[in-house]
């Protein structure tokens, strides 16, 4: 499983889950990217999150 935090063309920050099954993005949406890696931890424990630059598309 991959967890990646990204920024948004908004500039919010959220985070997905990547595995076998496809793709889960997460709904929330958070102000800053300290703030999207805390939920991510929290969401998936044990797991490290990968900070995604360069996404304004998405």
């Amino acid at each position: 499983m991959i967890i990646e935090v990204f920024q948004h063309a908004d500039r919010e920050w959220t985070f997905r889950r990547i595995d076998l099954m496809g793709v889960q993005e997460h709904d929330g949406r958070y102000a800053t990217q300290e703030e999207a890696v805390a939920a991510a931890a929290a969401t998936y424990p044990g797991v490290a999150a990968t900070v995604i630059t360069g996404e304004a598309g998405t």
